[in-house]
């Protein structure tokens, strides 16, 4: 969070657009959440004396897992109706969860609730969607495909009108390239170098229980979170204008 606080591409542009501060807001608290949920107890974590004994203590604990994954569908809906690009978060979080499982009936279990309390609060919540549970979705998604923007934007010297001439493939890159902090860039592509290797070796070794690959799930899971909007831009093509 430091370091995007010193993005001059961040911190000042989330005060351009008001709906960019919360967004920013639950976006961040959805990623913290699901760190959270994904790391605490479910209820096959019950140990055997409390499975046979305590018939309370293994209801508690369900419920408590319950009340958290319904609870986090709720946090996922709300993020999602500020940018309906965010969808891709229960694919990757899907993904997470099945490689960090206890149990397969536990995920199932989990994948419900998070999906049904999604899916129901993200139309509670959202007014068009309310009003048009079936076709809403499919809606808003053909109409920020069609984001109206014919503004100049200057680029390389020219100026392309984002809604009529597209700008470059390369412009989101170029872009960042410049805005971000030199800084930021070596201690990223560091960054990536060391988790590449280190997946990598535990591939060759054949080993999970090596020091190298001890947190290796939640590092890959925060970097994905950086690659798959960048390849969702090249792949929807939205109007880019900023």
């Amino acid at each position: 969070m430091v370091f995007l606080l010193l993005f001059p591409r961040f911190y000042p542009d989330i005060f351009y657009n008001a709906i960019d501060v919360p967004t920013t807001l639950f976006f961040t608290l959805s990623v913290a959440y699901f760190m959270h949920y994904a790391s605490s107890e479910g209820p096959s974590d019950v140990p055997e004396v409390e499975k046979h004994n305590n018939i309370s203590s293994r209801r508690v604990r369900t419920l408590k897992y319950v009340f958290k994954s319904i609870l986090f569908g709720f946090i996922l809906a709300i993020t999602i109706n500020q940018r309906l690009i965010l969808f891709y978060l229960p694919i990757l979080n899907a993904i997470y969860l099945f490689f960090n499982r206890k149990t397969f009936k536990e995920f199932l279990t989990s994948q419900f609730l998070i999906l049904t309390s999604l899916f129901l609060f993200l139309h509670l919540t959202h007014p068009y969607l309310f009003t048009h549970p079936i076709t809403g979705i499919f809606d808003i998604v053909n109409s920020a495909k069609q984001y109206p923007w014919n503004a100049a934007v200057l680029f390389d010297g020219q100026f392309y009108q984002a809604g009529v001439t597209p700008l470059p493939w390369y412009y989101l890159l170029k872009t960042m390239l410049i805005t971000i902090p030199p800084i930021v860039i070596v201690l990223f592509i560091i960054g990536n170098i060391r988790i590449l290797y280190k997946i990598i070796k535990i591939q060759i070794v054949k080993t999970v229980s090596s020091t190298p690959g001890v947190g290796m799930l939640p590092i890959s899971y925060l970097l994905s979170l950086i690659y798959i909007p960048l390849i969702l831009n090249f792949i929807f093509k939205p109007t880019l204008y900023d």
